[in-house]
């Protein structure tokens, strides 16, 4: 199970490596951002990193085309990831 998230996490950062077509709208590219997340902590990430894109996907089929609407999903995602890490970090 765990392989298949980190296979589908990949397969997902090769595809939206450039600008993300309109088809793919409902999943996330991310940003030129790397996470250092410690190994015993992976398991943990992928499911809080997963959480995240399910949230997005909501969004985005919400949004519709607005455009405005699209960018806030995008924008709440990338903060919802970067506090999601600070606190992973964080635990003891």
């Amino acid at each position: 199970m765990k392989k298949s998230i980190v296979a589908v996490l990949v397969v997902s950062l090769f595809i939206c490596a450039g600008p993300c077509p309109a088809a793919e709208k409902q999943r996330p590219c991310p940003e030129k951002t790397d996470y250092q997340v410690p190994a015993e902590k992976m398991e943990q990430w992928d499911a809080m990193k997963g959480a995240a894109i399910k949230e997005h996907a909501v969004c985005v089929e919400h949004c519709g085309e607005s455009k405005e609407c699209l960018d806030k999903c995008k924008e709440v995602y990338k903060h919802r990831l970067d506090n999601q890490y600070q606190e992973l970090l964080n635990q003891k």
